[in-house]
């Protein structure tokens, strides 16, 4: 028996998509007995988590941990920003009752890379151009998958032979108050409560019919091992980390040059009163800037479109300007004017040749930062004190 593992995407935020290509095969293709790293269960577990995004809901719903409790490399971290991510906004809460049969804790070292996969990595670092390594890198982790889960529940060696905990469980995600009725209900019916618009019920392995009329039921049920399901991931580590560590630099290495600034950061943009440091926020894509602005520029805030916001740079007390992007559409050049250490005026060019009013004043010496092949994605300011104009930014980076 030869038995191999895909990996999961983890860039859309409606939850984990299964890669159907095989990425890794195990080292040893047969086993005489079942190794030490797999440990049969018989447990009955309900837990009840709380999650503050849609994201993270979505995620322990299928039984995935949430964003901040997965290890994320740069390139998966880029690969997340250019994905619509959902921006509801807590609080869930996840009941999961969930029947444990087999734990499975694969060590990495017992697998080894596809050698197709390690093949088209190698020739998309092997391309001319650097944005052609990176489309050619997105292209194979958009085939491949993002993740590989190490550790799983179920008699997988005959079965689907993935990397999760499999057994049979029952999820329900909403509201705090509508999630009660799993507590208060000695014969639920988990049908009933998806009828709240609010609700969402999950059932995986075990007879379907009667999870749904009587969880009960459906609990006490014996469920034979072709009917178990995968129920959770609790562990995982990108499908870089396959890869021979020479690959894994390169790839490592072109991701850190994915980021450039201008100016480089000097001494002299942190002497200030205040930097605020907006790289955080660099693998994200700008929805819009939201500038207050009278003689001098007073205060930027970049939108993302997956909700979030920058650090507000500045005060707000000048006139509110917006400057909104449209869909794949790109600042692509960013033009200031400063003048006695003020930030005076600014003017954004876009990637389709659309050119800002210039926000502040057309005054002082003029500066445009831009990249070839470039666009920007954050902006990190020094901001100043004036008795008169009061906060206000003194000098920009831009990512």
């Amino acid at each position: 028996m030869y038995v191999g593992l895909n990996a999961d995407h983890i860039d859309d935020g409606s939850g984990p998509r299964k890669s159907s290509a095989q990425v890794a095969n195990f080292k040893t293709e047969e086993w005489s007995s079942w190794p030490a790293w797999i440990h049969e269960l018989e447990e009955h577990t309900v837990d009840e988590i709380s999650t503050d995004s849609e994201r993270d809901a979505n995620y322990v719903h299928a039984g995935w941990p949430t964003r901040a409790e997965v290890t994320v490399e740069p390139w998966l971290e880029s690969r997340i920003a250019r994905c619509p991510q959902p921006m509801g906004t807590g609080p869930w809460v996840t009941k999961r009752v969930s029947i444990r049969r087999l734990m499975v804790d694969i060590p990495l070292e017992e697998l080894t890379p596809s050698s197709s996969f390690v093949a088209e990595v190698e020739e998309a670092l092997c391309k001319f151009a650097e944005s052609e390594r990176f489309l050619g890198l997105r292209e194979v982790f958009d085939k491949w998958g993002d993740v590989l889960a190490l550790a799983r529940d179920k008699s997988a060696l005959y079965f689907e032979f993935q990397a999760f905990e499999f057994g049979t469980s029952a999820s329900v995600t909403g509201p705090p108050s509508r999630i009660k009725v799993l507590d208060e209900s000695p014969g639920l019916q988990l049908g009933s409560i998806a009828a709240f618009p609010s609700v969402r019920t999950c059932i995986q392995g075990g007879v379907l019919d009667i999870a749904h009329d009587d969880l009960t039921a459906w609990l006490s049920k014996s469920v034979p091992p072709e009917r178990w399901a995968k129920i959770k991931v609790t562990r995982v580590v990108p499908i870089t980390a396959l890869l021979p560590a020479s690959l894994q630099s390169e790839v490592k290495n072109l991701y850190a040059q994915l980021i450039s600034y201008r100016p480089e950061l000097d001494a002299k943009m942190v002497s200030m009163d205040q930097h605020v440091d907006g790289s955080k926020h660099a693998l994200k894509t700008i929805d819009k800037l939201v500038l207050h602005a009278g003689n001098v520029i007073q205060s930027i805030l970049v939108n993302y479109l997956d909700g979030t916001q920058s650090h507000l740079c500045g005060e707000t007390w000048g006139k509110e300007q917006v400057f909104s992007l449209e869909q794949d559409e790109f600042v692509v050049e960013v033009a200031t004017w400063l003048k006695n250490e003020r930030l005076s005026g600014l003017r954004f060019t876009t990637s389709k040749g659309r050119i800002s009013q210039i926000y502040g004043r057309f005054d002082g010496q003029p500066t445009v930062y831009s990249s070839p092949g470039g666009v920007l994605v954050a902006l990190s300011a020094d901001l100043g004190y004036d008795e008169d104009l009061r906060e206000m930014l003194c000098n920009i980076q831009v990512s």
